[in-house]
């Protein structure tokens, strides 16, 4: 009689560590990266949209290390996922860029005026920019 149910507890097991290491790579290679940015000013710690429980990563999520919620500075961020199955991820911080104190697009259609027409064509598609001619927002 064979035991189908101890295959399956292997596969989940498997694929739990699969899923983990993958989500722990791409953590630690967001950190080391931003690290060695100087325009980086620290880490923002977003959570998955499959996250079913409150547990470790609603605090850092809502952690104010002076930053904002969830934002860490670069020497303070977890250097690992918090725990396993973690599918939350980190995302860069930057600094301003601009210090002239011109802004830059307000919304899109904004940014869409200042292209070139080259730009806007494989940007824009040809319904939204006859729509754009016609004076729809």
């Amino acid at each position: 009689m064979k035991q189908w149910w101890i295959y399956d507890r292997q596969l989940y097991a498997l694929r739990r560590i699969a899923r983990t290491e993958m989500a722990t790579a791409h953590h630690q290679a967001v950190i080391a990266v931003g690290l060695e940015d100087p325009d980086v000013t620290g880490f923002r710690w977003r959570l998955s949209a499959s996250h079913p429980v409150a547990d470790i990563c609603d605090y850092y999520a809502d952690l104010d290390l002076g930053m904002g919620a969830g934002v860490f500075p670069k020497d303070q961020v977890p250097r690992g996922n918090s725990h396993p199955h973690c599918m939350c991820s980190l995302t860069p911080t930057m600094r301003q860029m601009r210090k002239d104190g011109v802004r830059g697009s307000t919304d899109f259609g904004a940014f869409v005026d200042r292209l070139r027409p080259e730009q806007r064509a494989g940007l824009v598609p040809a319904c939204a920019e006859q729509a754009r001619s016609a004076g729809v927002p």
